[in-house]
């Protein structure tokens, strides 16, 4: 027997991403709160996107979490729209708001996607969504799931990961190979010793 919650709503938050070549200066406009931008450093981004396919993984992957949740919460009985808003591109946290207020939603459960939090990296995901709600909202209640990069799933994911990573290298050197945590792209060595 499937139980409906219609008047209820996820939300998955992320950074965002560039969709084609065309879209990166934007994107980066986003990013750098409208800040005049680099010519030099919109063309270095532009090549990174086009080393991996012209364009950002993140909003067809994250698209394809919200469905995946979706699906897997109707099959458990819970009928829930689950929407995407992005931090720095389309569609945006306001975006996705206004969708599912339109929707008759009226209780969003808003899940931040990067596992780590601190003010600079998650404070604007809850600006943004308390923001929209007390300017075009105020019927709407958002609920946001406590940070989980202590939860021992993910840890064990990364762990894992890691693992698989040393497994590259010879038995008699894994135990001394370097590991470097770095939270985006490969850091570059100082020129400064």
């Amino acid at each position: 027997m499937e139980t409906s919650y219609q008047h209820s709503g996820i939300l998955l938050l992320a950074f965002g991403g560039p969709n084609s070549l065309e879209d990166v200066e934007p994107f980066l406009k986003n990013v750098f709160s409208g800040r005049p931008l680099n010519p030099f450093v919109v063309n270095q981004v532009k090549e990174r996107y086009q080393l991996i396919g012209g364009k950002s993984p993140l909003p067809e992957i994250t698209e394809r979490q919200a469905r995946s949740l979706q699906d897997n919460l109707k099959k458990r009985g819970t009928l829930c729209e689950v929407s995407i808003g992005m931090r720095y591109w389309q569609p945006s946290i306001s975006q996705a708001i206004n969708t599912l207020h339109a929707k008759g939603i009226k209780k969003i459960l808003c899940i931040i996607l990067s596992p780590f939090s601190t003010e600079a990296a998650t404070g604007g995901y809850n600006r943004a969504v308390y923001q929209t709600i007390k300017e075009f909202h105020q019927t709407m209640i958002a609920h946001f799931v406590s940070p989980w990069n202590t939860n021992v799933r993910f840890l064990d994911a990364a762990a894992d990961r890691v693992k698989e990573g040393l497994a590259l290298f010879s038995a008699n050197i894994r135990t001394s190979v370097p590991i470097v945590f770095s939270a985006h792209s490969l850091p570059r060595p100082s020129s400064n010793p």
